[in-house]
């Protein structure tokens, strides 16, 4: 437990004697690190809550609507504004400017990302040189860009799994209906038959084909 703090009548000598002794002492040192360490895990907590309530509010859906090439797993979102005046994106965005290690672990403990990072997105200006020309010139914006990689062997093979279902049920269809056959197929046979049933990609390209060739009225 910590010492019973001094009273406002307290003299300036045991004031400063307070206030050496909790430097001097190794017990009040770490009694002092204790608290400072309970209140800023509090205040993270806070911070962490604004976070996820930006990221459900705001980011989630601008992730949603991001495009990428084929085969890649990085990208960038826009964040948030830094010159946000008030409300819950000013707060993220002092968040994210005075702990940015916070909104990065967060994003990377809380939603599997790497290599988080927030940088500025760059704007071009003009001004007027001392020639009297006009020159163009890039200047830090007040967008604040999220830049992140999303890269992972485990879990891309069991969304891979998850993504595959449909075809794995098609294929499951096409045997069981082939072994119910009567009278049963001989082996070579049913080969051949295979043969002329579509693969699961060209099924699903009939199907649609047939759906947009249908009559409305």
């Amino acid at each position: 437990s910590s010492v019973v703090p001094l009273t406002a009548m307290a003299t300036m000598q045991q004031l400063l004697l307070q206030k050496g002794l909790n430097k001097e002492l190794p017990e009040r040192v770490a009694e002092d690190d204790v608290l400072n360490a309970t209140k800023k895990l509090e205040e993270d907590q806070e911070d962490v809550l604004a976070l996820e309530e930006w990221h459900t509010s705001e980011i989630q859906s601008r992730v949603s609507k991001l495009e990428f090439p084929a085969h890649c797993r990085q990208g960038q979102v826009d964040f948030c504004q830094t010159d946000a005046q008030e409300g819950l994106e000013q707060r993220v965005a002092k968040i994210v400017y005075h702990k940015p290690a916070l909104a990065r672990s967060w994003y990377m403990g809380r939603h599997g990302l790497d290599n988080v990072r927030f940088d500025h997105n760059i704007v071009y200006k003009e001004r007027t040189s001392n020639r009297g020309r006009r020159v163009t010139y890039q200047a830090r914006g007040n967008q604040l860009q999220m830049h992140f990689s999303f890269a992972s062997a485990e879990g891309e093979a069991k969304l891979r799994e998850q993504c595959l279902a449909g075809r794995r049920s098609f294929e499951l269809n096409n045997q069981l209906a082939l072994a119910l056959l009567k009278p049963r197929l001989p082996e070579k046979v049913t080969e051949i038959v295979k043969m002329f049933i579509p693969d699961y990609v060209e099924h699903l390209k009939q199907e649609k084909e047939l759906i947009q060739k249908t009559l409305l009225w």
